[in-house]
């Protein structure tokens, strides 16, 4: 590793975005050389303590916000999730370091963004998860993952508990559309084989 760092190379080394580095450097976990107002140079050694001292590392874990719809015409619940959420975050003085958004039903094991954040949570990355309602990670099992989440010091903060008897309809409805796709997948592939069949 080289003596000095730039700005986007320590964003890029922690994975971190331009505020989180800012607060670093408020806070005095970094040590650096101002350039000027906007080009800052950050000091091997303050780097090489912050990635091996893990009461640190505890100290700068993300913040996520997680958002999640079911299809593509839920698109305007996806803005309402991110909208709510980060103004929760600004009225309680916390700043999202991440904000995930995917496009899946809870049954899927396809689930790219959701196993991203498991892959962030098992390499004690995050600190915190923001979510609007449980069964916007799990339809059925939150407790589950609550406690596989703790277990890397990762907390969920759940913005409207009282919205889990929406559970049984998501789940039915997220069923019955996954069954229908499945049938239309299958009817595409059978009118394939049928033409392959003529040619």
């Amino acid at each position: 590793m080289k003596d000095l760092l730039t700005s986007k190379e320590i964003e890029e080394l922690f994975g971190v975005t331009k505020h989180t580095l800012v607060k670093w450097r408020n806070v005095g976990l970094l040590e650096y050389i101002k350039i000027n107002d906007r080009k800052f140079l950050y000091k091997k050694e303050s780097i090489d303590k912050l990635l091996n001292d893990k009461s640190i590392c505890q100290m700068i874990k993300k913040n996520v916000v997680y958002c999640r719809i079911f299809n593509e015409q839920q698109i305007d619940d996806l803005e309402t999730q991110k909208k709510k959420l980060l103004d929760y975050m600004k009225e309680n003085n916390l700043q999202p370091d991440l904000v995930i958004y995917e496009i899946s039903s809870t049954l899927s094991c396809k689930r790219e963004q959701f196993n991203r954040l498991l892959n962030l949570i098992m390499n004690n990355e995050i600190g915190s998860i923001f979510v609007t309602t449980k069964d916007k990670l799990t339809t059925f099992g939150f407790e589950y993952f609550e406690q596989l989440f703790k277990q890397n010091q990762t907390s969920i903060v759940v913005l409207n508990n009282d919205e889990e008897s929406q559970n049984e309809e998501i789940f039915i409805n997220e069923l019955c559309n996954l069954i229908e796709s499945s049938i239309n997948k299958q009817k595409i592939l059978n009118q394939l084989k049928g033409g392959n069949k003529n040619e």
